[in-house]
């Protein structure tokens, strides 16, 4: 075959922070079947659009991308569904030419498992799960008349080796006390219960059982606070939800509570986000903002405690900084050279600094190497960067009963049922990938592996029953996850293709799902359909 050229077209008319993509095929080559993808992260990301179709028909449309760097993948099958050519550019969104030109190389590779005229019907190398692999996702459940894709729960899903592939493939999630939020492409989907304008839909105690979309497209990350929500969308940083310590920066004229997004009049599109209970953290350019009440020290020493900032101002003497992580009073930063800082409520050793009791303005050092944070329920945990993963702060007896579903943190650093005020180093699984910590805590292995630990009171382990882990264990096993976010008395997370799931007590609808009953538990991960 010879060098074949694919053509992916940008409309330069969709706006500054985003573009729309139709595809343009010329092939120089007789391939039978084209598959196309769109990768988030660049060639070695996460698909999050993928289309499959013969040389002589047409393929879908792509969802909008917004800024950042994307992979453009273009493989070409030949009758046998053989691969004959393949080719993958990286380019960072947005830019300034009109279109991407992807060169597709003459290769030979194995055909897929399932092939119809040169369409794979089944597995394709790097398009997502391969079923063999995975035990639990109930959409994969062979049905009665033998069709291993029969018991697919959400509209649009796509039969992939046995395994259901969503038509809204997510790339992150993050769950809150009574919300949930997903962001697919650039789209973000939020549900739950809102009674302070924390799902974002714009109304008084709203409530969506499944996922509702937020606003349009353009978004590129959110996090969730306790009751607040803040995101970035087009630019710009966009808030709502409980604001009654001015913890989503809108200025001097927010309301208390808030119920839709509304922007920040900083004007600045952070690159990393942090809502606590009080307060928020955003990173723009290396440089690190905060605003909110200065509760316990939460927002630094340069700020008197409890005085409050409606919008973002920066810390000084902090620079460099590639991500933050806070959880109602405490707060963590990681600096791009590795070293991890932390200061606020340290009421159970929660910033590492080998004392309890009293809040620390900080910043304290706990030294480089450091790659990840997460801070949960009093406790907080870090991956260093050889993968391995340390815990410190509340690890046994109770916790602050405010948190219901929380009164107990039996085993929630993984190393037994014990406490400790300096970083402890968690056995059991290595090469961690992605972290999380709110009651409990999970962690994703190098593999894909999820593994979980800590009370469990609520069900939030995923592993079938409510009693306690005090080591890590690991959930679904054989199943390939990519991304994990844990909250009071729910976790979800993201399995390799996209497909989002959601378990522990669905008080006021958070789990997303119209299979489980709202505070009833979900033992194991339930599908969450992003429509």
């Amino acid at each position: 075959m010879r060098r074949s050229l694919v053509v992916l077209l940008l409309l330069a008319s969709c706006g500054e922070n985003s573009r729309s993509l139709t595809w343009n095929y010329r092939f120089a080559g007789d391939p039978a079947s084209v598959e196309a993808r769109v990768r988030e992260g660049g060639c070695d990301g996460t698909v999050i659009f993928e289309d499959r179709f013969r040389a002589d028909g047409s393929g879908m449309t792509p969802p909008d991308l917004g800024r950042g760097e994307y992979g453009f993948e273009i493989v070409l099958r030949d009758a046998s569904c053989q691969v004959i050519g393949r080719g993958c550019l990286s380019a960072q969104l947005p830019l300034s030419e009109d279109a991407i030109v992807v060169a597709v190389e003459p290769v030979l590779e194995p055909a897929c498992m399932g092939c119809d005229e040169g369409l794979c019907t089944g597995a394709v190398r790097d398009a997502g799960i391969d079923a063999a692999d995975t035990d639990v996702p109930r959409d994969a459940a062979e049905s009665d008349g033998g069709d291993p894709c029969g018991a697919c729960e959400c509209a649009g899903d796509r039969c992939v080796d046995g395994t259901c592939i969503p038509q809204t493939p997510a790339t992150s999630v993050h769950t809150a006390q009574f919300h949930s939020c997903a962001l697919a492409g650039d789209r973000l989907f939020c549900w739950g219960r809102s009674s302070v304008g924390e799902l974002g839909t714009g109304g008084f105690d709203d409530a969506s059982v499944e996922p509702a979309q937020i606003l349009g497209a353009g978004w590129e990350r959110v996090s969730t606070g306790l009751r607040s929500t803040c995101g970035v969308r087009r630019g710009e940083t966009l808030c709502w939800g409980s604001n009654n310590s001015a913890q989503l920066g809108l200025g001097d004229g927010a309301a208390e509570n808030v119920f839709g997004p509304l922007a920040q009049p900083a004007d600045r599109a952070f690159s990393s986000l942090a809502i606590a209970l009080s307060g928020g953290l955003g990173v723009d350019e290396g440089v690190l903002y905060g605003w909110g009440t200065n509760a316990n020290f939460m927002l630094g020493a340069d700020i008197p405690r409890n005085e409050v900032r409606t919008e973002p101002i920066v810390f000084p003497g902090i620079s460099r900084v590639a991500s933050v992580h806070a959880w109602q009073w405490t707060s963590a930063v990681v600096r791009t050279d590795g070293e991890l800082l932390t200061f606020g409520w340290n009421a159970d050793g929660e910033l590492g600094a080998g004392s309890s009791g009293n809040s620390l303005p900080g910043p304290i050092s706990l030294g480089t190497g450091w790659s990840e944070a997460d801070v949960g329920i009093r406790h907080t945990c870090a991956t260093q960067t050889d993968g391995t993963l340390w815990c410190w702060g509340k690890g046994r007896g109770t916790s602050d009963a405010r948190f219901t579903g929380c009164e107990r943190k039996t085993g929630a650093l993984g190393i037994g049922d014990v406490d400790a005020t300096t970083p402890e180093r968690v056995d059991g699984v290595t090469g961690v990938q992605a972290i999380a910590t709110g009651c409990s805590t999970c962690a994703i292995d190098a593999e894909g592996a999820l593994f979980c630990f800590g009370p469990n009171e609520s069900g939030e382990l995923g592993l079938g029953d409510q009693e306690p882990r005090t080591t890590p264990t690991e959930v679904a096993p054989g199943t390939r996850w990519i991304e994990v976010d844990q909250a009071l008395v729910q976790t979800c997370a993201i399995r390799e293709g996209g497909a989002v799931y959601c378990w522990g007590t669905n008080a006021r609808l958070v789990l997303g799902s119209a299979a489980v009953a709202e505070d009833a538990v979900a033992l194991r991960p339930e599908r969450v359909c992003l429509p």
